[in-house]
């Protein structure tokens, strides 16, 4: 508080003082304000203590006020930097583990085919021009170069998935599933397997989600193509799908190897497999795929497996809610 407003303070509390002196020492007589000029004098001194008071009370509440306020704006958003500097740190900690995971795993796939290629090329070094040992050598490094082409046209197809445009339709997941059901068993090791279609029909049909046909096609394909992949001839294998959670959910289950617990997670990632798919070809890019479609689509995907039971592989899509029909009057 200033000092003007300090001894503004001081005279309204003298001018009350008097005042009340005045009051009680005259308790025999009736006191106004016309008869008794010390009372005039008191109230006089307690309005112009008041009038100067206030203002400078009420300036000094809106400068504390001020400077509160100011404090905690300043406070505010250094605890908004130190979040926003925590965050940015945490993403770019989880890219940095995820693509020293990714390059481990890629120098992972990659040794196997490098080595094979390099003992190949020192015996075709050394082997008589035309002899069968050159030619097993030349198929050992066709079969090789033909794994490369295959690893790294897969990565290009999850980079693409992750950033084209997508071509947005109604799309009829039912018939998507019997199409990809009824290819599957055109296949031998397809048709060597037992297979359900399990499709709702009452109260009614599955609904249609809106999203890319073809990326969605690639992801149930994936999805059915690991099943008979990690399957043994007379397993069973089972499409479902029905309505969840305002969306629908496609699952494909079997009754093959089954993944270990530990390894449930990270078989999403790229490149990455399960040990029990050990000595089956693969890349480890299927179940990849699938999980960057369908986050593409707001969706999410989800994993069940048992060791030498099964698995089960799953996502969930949203179905957008379906438009007010306008009553009739």
């Amino acid at each position: 508080m200033s000092s003007s407003a300090r001894f503004a303070l001081v005279t309204a509390i003298v001018g009350a003082v008097v005042t009340l002196l005045v009051w009680w020492l005259t308790p025999g007589i009736t006191v106004t304000v016309a008869a008794n000029p010390a009372v005039v004098v008191a109230l006089l001194t307690v309005a112009i203590a008041l009038v100067g008071a206030v203002p400078g009370w009420w300036r000094a509440l809106r400068q504390r006020h001020a400077g509160e306020l100011e404090a905690q704006q300043a406070e505010l958003a250094a605890l908004a930097d130190a979040r926003e500097a925590a965050a940015r740190n945490s993403v770019e900690q989880t890219l940095t583990a995820e693509r020293a995971r990714l390059l481990g795993r890629i120098d992972h796939e990659l040794k196997n085919p490098v080595m094979a290629t390099n003992l190949a090329l020192d015996r075709l070094r050394g082997a008589e021009p035309g002899s069968a040992e050159a030619a097993e050598a030349l198929e050992v490094i066709g079969t090789q170069s033909g794994r490369f082409a295959a690893l790294l046209q897969s990565l290009r197809k999850i980079t693409d998935i992750e950033h084209r445009e997508l071509d947005l339709e109604g799309v009829d997941l039912a018939g998507m599933l019997r199409l990809v059901h009824d290819e599957a068993l055109t296949r031998d090791a397809g048709a060597a397997r037992q297979w359900t279609l399990a499709l709702p029909q009452a109260p009614w049909p599955l609904p249609q989600v809106v999203g890319d046909h073809d990326l969605l096609y690639l992801a149930v394909h994936n999805l059915v193509d690991n099943a008979i992949k990690y399957t043994r001839p007379g397993d069973r294998i089972e499409l479902r799908a029905a309505e969840s959670a305002g969306g629908v959910t496609v699952e494909v289950a079997d009754t093959g190897a089954g993944i270990p617990a530990g390894e449930v997670d990270g078989v999403w990632d790229e490149l990455s497999r399960a040990s029990t798919a050990r000595g089956i070809a693969g890349q480890g890019l299927g179940l990849a795929l699938v999980r960057s479609v369908v986050q593409r689509h707001g969706g999410r995907v989800a994993l069940r497996s048992r060791v030498g039971e099964g698995t089960s592989a799953s996502f969930w899509l949203p179905v957008p809610s379906p438009s007010p029909t306008p009553e009739r009057t």
